[in-house]
């Protein structure tokens, strides 16, 4: 027995006679109970005490009868309290037929001490109907109800000056039907605690999965966030979600791919410090990391100063090579302030930008224990060529480029020239 919402189980012989309760509700009809017998002891007060003259009444058996009642009435419920909830389970049953027992005692004996007069014996005739239907299985009150009533009439009889029948039959009748109603809603008031019971019960167990799962959710972000530390976003995203080894199994895709790296650097670095150095080359991460990620662009690796990303895969994208010329310029423009700053440190810092727009192959590359997810084809070697051709502050794309985006007025034609794997080849420079 753990708390007051536990459901009892009776143990004992008497067992099958009582019906499924709680703690709580044992201890409360209890308490109903005490106040029953102390309401008919008080009842009977006025008879025993000569303080209501009734013809036939025998104050010596009202006064065994206040006693009885104020005494079971003043001692069930302390009694009772210091029962353990572990023990009620086999010290009920006893207790409750006691009680039940008493009852019938108590109103035979006043039924014949009083004369009868019913207005002190109509409380007896309620409590005992009551007490069985509150405690005691539907069928077993009904019998222990008749029976008990059966003897009350047997008590009538001898008695001298006998109420008219009528009379008794109502009383009698009032007290069953009140007694049904009782019951019948303790059955039901118990019922709910039960269920109220169960469905913080299940509430508890949704709540303690509903753990669970945010605790899961919150590791498997964690895990996202430090892969993205390693990993572009948009892998990262891949790599943890459900299906990742669909969205990342070979295929074919058009991309923009995207270039960008810096002029002069090498030179740049002989002639300042490390520190200054790695400074320069955070804030060139910075601002390129951060348009790329704000156009949602896959990172496909870094080589020294050197970026490669792409657009259109492994998230679709319904306008890359729109959307690649236009972070191309965003790029060009951070940077166009970057290196004019890190040029007054000691020597010329620049930077060049290649962009082109085709079909690729995508899928994991490398060796056990080691992969990347990357592109692979014409138009990454494409957009790596672009960007060598790049004169500082240049953003040049190819022809497939310029006609998947539909730019006229923003592109400019320079010479052809003759890239290695592609021969003589259009080139366009963007403006920034």
């Amino acid at each position: 027995m753990g708390g007051g919402d536990e459901e009892i189980v009776w143990r004992g012989p008497l067992a099958g006679f009582l019906r499924p309760m709680s703690v709580a509700y044992f201890r409360q009809a209890a308490f109903i109970t005490a106040i029953l017998y102390a309401l008919g002891g008080l009842a009977s007060v006025p008879i025993a005490f000569n303080l209501l003259s009734v013809d036939g009444a025998r104050p010596v058996a009202m006064r065994f009868t206040v006693a009885a009642a104020l005494g079971a009435g003043l001692l069930l419920k302390p009694v009772l309290d210091r029962v353990p909830d572990q023990r009620l389970p086999s010290l009920g049953p006893p207790i409750i037929f006691f009680s039940v027992f008493m009852a019938v005692i108590v109103v035979t004996n006043a039924l014949i001490a009083s004369g009868p007069h019913l207005g002190v014996v109509a409380v007896y005739f309620v409590e005992t109907p009551l007490l069985c239907f509150v405690f005691v299985q539907r069928r077993w009150a009904i019998a222990a109800t008749v029976g008990a009533m059966v003897g009350y009439g047997v008590g009538l009889f001898f008695v001298d000056a006998v109420a008219p029948v009528q009379q008794l039959f109502t009383v009698l009748s009032s007290a069953v039907a009140s007694s049904v109603l009782v019951g019948t809603m303790a059955t039901r008031v118990d019922d709910s605690r039960r269920e109220e019971v169960r469905a913080k019960a299940e509430l508890a167990d949704l709540n303690s999965h509903l753990e669970q799962r945010v605790a899961d959710q919150v590791d498997e972000l964690e895990r996202a966030g430090r892969l993205r530390r390693f990993l572009s976003p948009q892998i990262a995203d891949v790599v943890t979600s459900e299906g990742a080894d669909a969205m990342l199994a070979p295929h074919r895709r058009s991309i923009a791919a995207f270039f960008v790296d810096l002029r002069g650097f090498t030179g740049f670095t002989n002639s300042v410090t490390a520190e200054r150095v790695m400074r320069v080359l955070d804030e060139y991460y910075d601002a390129v990391g951060s348009v790329l990620d704000e156009h949602g662009a896959t990172i496909g690796g870094f080589d020294g100063d050197g970026v490669f990303a792409y657009l259109g895969d492994p998230v679709p994208h319904p306008d890359a090579a729109r959307a690649a010329v236009s972070m191309a310029q965003q790029v060009a423009q951070s940077l166009d302030r970057l290196t004019a700053e890190w040029s007054g440190d000691g020597g010329t810092v620049g930077y060049g930008i290649g962009l082109a727009y085709g079909e690729a192959t995508l899928g994991l590359v490398g060796f056990a224990g080691r992969a990347d997810y990357t592109p692979v084809g014409a138009v990454v070697n494409m957009a790596a060529r672009l960007c060598s051709e790049a004169t500082h502050g240049e953003i040049v794309i190819d022809e497939a480029l310029r006609a998947a985006a539909h730019l006229e007025g923003e592109l400019q034609r320079r010479d052809d020239v003759d890239l290695k794997g592609f021969g003589l080849t259009a080139t366009y420079t963007v403006h920034h």
